[in-house]
């Protein structure tokens, strides 16, 4: 048993070197990276014909096979801000090809891509589109953020529309074809807390507790309680 100064200051060091341990603890697992998960999709040429063939389709999209690539946290921390990126890969023709310039006629593609997952809050919160051109990659992004603890499924749509004329500076929808569905693809992402908490909480917790531990520490290291003074008594003669 710890008795007098020496015992006190003991107590003070164990009781900051566990605070220190924990906050360690929380600050790592609140920083700590998670893995992410890659899904890869392949349309084929005959696929995408299928959408509207009575349309002048494009030739880039039957050169080679299109490719979807889906990457997205496999697991996530809650309230701790992440993204889902879908990514259309068409062709392989240069960057600086006639078929990306700024105003280009002849028949267009749009991308449309749609996020249905529960449990989240995701920005944008609707679909996302962009026109497809050859030997272009697109990247279609969106940012969530896992409001509760749990296991999470959800569902990325992919969608393309033939239009008869191509204007990436104009904005009319009027010209644009039926949105049709070519891809559906199922992702499950789980969302792990520590203690029922937010990421947010947990690192304030960890800092706090630093702090406590270290002024622990210090009082232990540098208290010095000042020595009782003894009572004489006075003898009379």
């Amino acid at each position: 048993m710890f008795t007098g100064n020496k015992g006190y200051r003991r107590i003070l060091l164990f009781l900051g070197l566990v605070i220190l341990v924990g906050s360690i603890g929380m600050l790592t697992w609140s920083f700590w990276p998670l893995r992410d998960k890659e899904i890869s999709l392949t349309l084929s040429p005959d696929k995408l014909q299928t959408l509207n063939p009575d349309s002048q389709i494009p030739a880039f999209l039957f050169k080679e096979d299109c490719k979807l690539i889906i990457e997205y946290p496999a697991v996530a921390r809650q309230g701790d801000p992440g993204s889902i990126v879908l990514t259309w890969e068409v062709g392989n023709s240069p960057p600086n090809s006639a078929s990306n310039s700024s105003s280009v006629t002849g028949p267009s593609v749009l991308v449309e891509s749609r996020l249905d997952l529960l449990g989240f809050v995701q920005t944008p919160s609707g679909s996302i589109d962009a026109p497809l051109l050859e030997g272009q990659t697109i990247a279609l992004r969106w940012q969530i953020i896992p409001v509760e603890a749990g296991i999470f499924s959800g569902t990325i749509w992919s969608y393309l529309s033939l239009s008869s004329t191509l204007d990436n500076n104009s904005t009319d929808q009027s010209s644009q074809g039926q949105f049709q569905p070519v891809a559906a693809q199922d992702i499950k992402i789980q969302v792990i807390s520590l203690f029922g908490l937010d990421v947010t909480a947990v690192k304030w917790l960890g800092i706090v507790g630093i702090m406590i531990a270290f002024s622990l520490g210090m009082v232990a290291v540098f208290y010095r309680p000042k020595p009782k003074r003894r009572a004489y008594k006075k003898i009379r003669r």
